[in-house]
């Protein structure tokens, strides 16, 4: 088989070049593909970062040799063991009137239909991008386009309901295999809300290797005890799993408005305060570094740490709202002002909460933190790789995000980080990780209302 690669193939991680299909299958790439990778050099960012990595890979590559067909060249090279073709055509249709971002998907596609053509006339060419609107303008020209997907849609429900006939089975669950009460339980399903259909009474529980783990009162207190207590049962089980010693690595996958950012500080700073081996809090926001001049953190007036503010706005929201808490509602007007700076001051201080982007962490190490990676479905599978291998001993990880909100135009819900970790979630793992799934918004009453309209609710 033989595949085409678009633009956003190979910027969300230059090594696709020989990772996509096969090693016998065919890699093809277009002249103007070439031509945007190098528009995307200069800079810090992940795109950059992998636009100078495709061009390190193409330098070690072994050169084969060319043919001429017609007005088309095809240059050919191995890079490991794929064979990767250069397509560059003499004379294009004329594009007249076109945007520039339209007329560089013509020519590209304008390739791939050449190659076919005269090249792999009688064997499968596919089209690969994840412009859907590319993707089915190459359809509409006659040609088989695909997605790169890194991960495959698995049903997996994180928090589950599980109604329990017996007073004796639900008396003494704690300890027991979870298969004696859920036959379909499959790795991945963490948490569970069993509800005794005789008496009416719930218990919370999560799982851990197999083993069902009640949330008894007195630990329900216990981790009540925070900054911020947990409102529903998905917060409970939040706080369970950021506060469980053993776990390394926890996910939350939810909505706007849910509290995940809040919960994840308050949780963190309770880490912190009490005797445990994490130190600092690290505040990492995924920042979307390809977007509109206007959007873009260069284009802002002031320095760095300045530029970079507009990204921490949810953590110091977040730290603001404790602070208000400690201080109280009697306390007004420009005093207020004053306490709440020195309150917010005070906590970042006493935590050493520390905010970061993701850009320019290569070659740091980080130790003793709980770390809280925020809009983790703005990071492809290439970024999430370098923020997590960035972290040494004794530090917990807990990744944020919702596959709703996607802002980077580069990462579908099938090849963003978040997703890959989901994934990996419903296997079995070396590292002790749990998700959680939030679903009710907290925020407002307003807010509530706004996500369940757009959501057709």
């Amino acid at each position: 088989m033989t595949y085409v690669l678009d633009t956003n193939i190979l910027l969300l991680s230059a090594h696709n070049l020989y990772t996509v299909g096969n090693k016998e299958d065919t890699i093809v790439i277009p002249e103007t593909v070439l031509d945007e990778i190098d528009s995307k050099k200069s800079g810090l960012g992940e795109l950059a970062y992998q636009a100078r990595e495709f061009g390190r890979l193409m330098t070690a590559a072994t050169y084969i040799g060319q043919t001429h067909k017609g007005s088309a060249t095809y240059i050919n090279y191995k890079v490991k063991d794929t064979t990767v073709t250069i397509v560059a055509l003499g004379e294009y249709p004329s594009y007249a009137g076109m945007e520039k971002n339209v007329l560089n998907d013509r020519k590209i596609i304008e390739c791939a239909l050449a190659y076919k053509k005269a090249v792999q006339p009688d064997e499968e060419v596919v089209f690969m991008t994840n412009d859907i609107a590319c993707g089915i303008r190459a359809q509409s020209l006659g040609l088989e386009s695909t997605q790169l997907r890194e991960v495959e849609d698995k049903q997996v429900v994180y928090n589950k309901v599980i109604s329990v006939e017996s007073d004796e089975a639900f008396r003494v669950m704690h300890g027991k295999q979870i298969k004696d009460y859920d036959s379909n339980y499959v790795t991945g399903n963490f948490n569970y809300r069993f509800e005794n259909t005789a008496s009416g009474q719930v218990k919370l529980a999560t799982v851990k290797r197999n083993t069902i783990n009640v949330l008894g009162k007195d630990s329900e207190v216990e981790l009540r005890k925070q900054e911020v207590a947990p409102r529903n049962s998905g917060q409970l089980f939040m706080s369970r799993a950021l506060q469980d010693s053993t776990t390394q690595l926890v996910i939350v996958e939810a909505p706007a408005g849910s509290g995940k950012t809040l919960l994840a500080l308050s949780n963190a700073i309770k880490l912190v305060k009490i005797n445990s081996p994490y130190r600092s809090i690290m505040y990492i926001r995924a920042s979307v570094d390809d977007v509109d001049d206007i959007e873009a953190v260069g284009f802002l007036k002031g320095n760095a740490d300045e530029k970079n503010a507009m990204y921490f706005y949810p953590a110091l929201d977040a730290i603001g709202y404790m602070a208000k808490q400690r201080i109280g509602a009697k306390v007004r007007g420009k005093e207020l002002e004053e306490k709440l700076k020195q309150t917010t001051d005070k906590i970042i201080e006493d935590c050493d909460i520390q905010m970061f982007t993701g850009l320019g962490m290569r070659g740091r190490t980080f130790e003793d933190a709980v770390v809280i990676l925020d809009e983790a479905q703005n990071l492809s599978k290439a970024s999430m790789r370098k923020i997590l291998t960035r972290f040494g001993k004794n530090c917990k990880i807990v990744i944020i995000g919702s596959n709703k909100q996607i802002d980077n135009p580069y990462v579908t819900r099938y090849t963003n980080g978040l997703s890959v970790l989901l994934d990996a979630a419903t296997n079995e793992q070396q590292i002790d990780m749990h998700v959680v799934s939030l679903d009710k918004v907290v925020r407002s009453e307003f807010a509530e209302f706004a996500e369940n309209i757009f959501e057709g609710k």
